[in-house]
């Protein structure tokens, strides 16, 4: 006589391999990409920071307001928790550049270069950027110059 097999407990035997399968091939990659977007996030906040606070300060005092604004994003804590690495705060200087329009005010053009370390560090791929290099971000704003002295 042919006995049956019984129907319990099989999917307690694939719950470790499925449970690996959504580590490795879905959760991990996620958090990688939560963690790309918040540094973006946090690159873009840093530049529209800048610019914006530069666009209402006179031509004259602007190394001030940069050197003020570089330290206070060093410490701040946007910046630790992404780890983003601020290769040249502001390269090239912050500009004024002329308006297309003749009655509008001039334009100041902040960009701002930033380095996006990796989430897990993968041993193999070391030159690629976002597995082993960090991924290099630049970004420019322009915005019109409130206080033009």
């Amino acid at each position: 006589m042919k006995k049956k097999r019984k129907c319990h407990g099989q999917e307690l035997a694939e719950f470790g391999p499925t449970l690996f399968v959504i580590f490795i091939l879905l959760l991990f990659p996620a958090l990688g990409l939560l963690y790309f977007l918040a540094a973006y996030s946090a690159g873009w906040y840093f530049n529209h920071m800048m610019v914006r606070e530069l666009s209402v300060t006179s031509f004259a005092n602007w190394a001030t307001v940069e050197t003020n604004k570089v330290n206070l994003w060093n410490t701040s804590s946007l910046k630790s928790f992404t780890g983003t690495i601020t290769t040249a705060a502001l390269n090239p200087a912050p500009m004024l550049v002329a308006s297309s329009n003749p009655n509008s005010p001039q334009l100041v053009k902040v960009t701002t270069n930033i380095n996006i370390p990796s989430f897990v560090n993968i041993p193999f791929f070391n030159t690629v950027p976002g597995l082993g290099q960090p991924i290099p971000m630049k970004f420019t704003e322009e915005y019109p110059q409130q206080n033009p002295d």
